[in-house]
């Protein structure tokens, strides 16, 4: 079984696999015992070095998610055979891009549509790192960012969706324009070096040019188009139904590629949620003193408590930090 399921396995992921053998390696990832999948599990993580995967903030997270050590995850239901092919896709692409701290997967779209899957990176909380993508573009990924295309990126189209930030250098190529797909606008590119800022859950939207030229469409009922030059940035606030170009700091904008937080009038609240991403943690506020005030300041990539440390020079709290979750107590 084991020697079945790895050249299946192997033929999946070089995306050589033919539907007749995509058709058995389902039946055989739902025939097959834990034991079974914990030693092709196992077989795989043993051909990387030892020393590479400890150095890997990421390990012990991803080992939980793929069932290499002894914790369990309660999620919603699965059919088998997808949940066994989800992890060990993830077990066996994140050594294709283990110095990004980042991880693909295959999200299927429909049923067993197998041959139009979609590659997803994800950038957790405190992660951040680069993809270089089949075109020779590259991805610079902050904190809580996720960005997915499709399996023939680059043959007829070059688009991606993100959410999350990201600064991109786009290889120039005329004929094939970059699409950055947001929840609020379309960035449109040949070749180019921008920054966009794009959560999902955020009121606001932006993209800055670095240098080259783009055009943002905004995804609206009447949607607007904005071309930008460098050191501009577009602000897109589909709630409010505005959209401006405004002069930016580029230097403050991309702070976060050099390991910096940059805050310029920001209050307590804004900064909390920054620091969750920037340091994967989960921050609590409590206490009735006052946080109203902003504060403007850089933070350089050390850790949240020292930049707690400094932020009680401005405010009145005290903090405490268990593992991955921080209580703050104003007074």
């Amino acid at each position: 079984m084991n020697d079945q399921l790895q050249h299946l396995i192997s033929r999946y992921f070089s995306r050589k696999i033919s539907h007749k053998e995509y058709f058995h390696l389902k039946k055989a990832l739902g025939g097959a015992s834990d034991k079974e999948l914990s030693e092709i599990f196992s077989e795989q993580w043993s051909r990387f070095e030892t020393s590479k995967r400890h150095n890997i903030p990421e390990f012990a997270r991803i080992s939980r998610q793929i069932g290499l050590d002894r914790e369990t995850e309660v999620s919603q239901p699965t059919p088998k055979w997808y949940a066994a092919a989800l992890k060990i896709a993830a077990m066996l692409l994140l050594p294709l891009f283990i110095s990004l701290s980042a991880y693909f997967y295959f999200k299927s779209k429909a049923g067993d549509a197998f041959f139009n899957q979609e590659y997803t990176v994800v950038m957790h909380n405190g992660d951040r790192g680069e993809v270089i993508l089949p075109d020779g573009s590259k991805v610079y990924l902050n904190s809580a960012t996720t960005i997915s295309y499709a399996p023939d990126f680059g043959k007829k189209t070059r688009t991606i969706t993100l959410n999350g930030e990201a600064m991109l250098q786009v290889a120039k190529n005329k004929s094939k324009p970059f699409l950055v797909e947001t929840r609020t606008m379309t960035v449109r590119v040949l070749g180019t070096t921008f920054n966009v800022r794009a959560r999902n859950n955020d009121s606001t939207s932006e993209t800055s040019l670095i240098e080259g030229a783009v055009n943002i469409t905004t995804k609206e009922s009447h949607p607007r188009t904005l071309s930008l030059k460098p050191n501009q940035k577009a602000v897109v606030n589909l709630y409010e139904g505005k959209a401006s170009v405004e002069k930016t700091d580029l230097y403050a904008e991309t702070a976060w590629k050099r390991g910096e937080l940059i805050f310029r009038s920001s209050s307590f609240d804004e900064i909390a949620k920054e620091l969750e991403i920037f340091y994967g943690v989960e921050i609590s506020l409590t206490g009735t003193g006052n946080r109203k005030e902003h504060f403007s300041g850089t933070f350089q990539e050390d850790n949240l408590g020292a930049a707690l440390r400094i932020l009680q020079q401005h405010y009145h709290f005290s903090y405490s930090i268990v593992g991955e979750k921080a209580t703050i107590t104003f007074y």
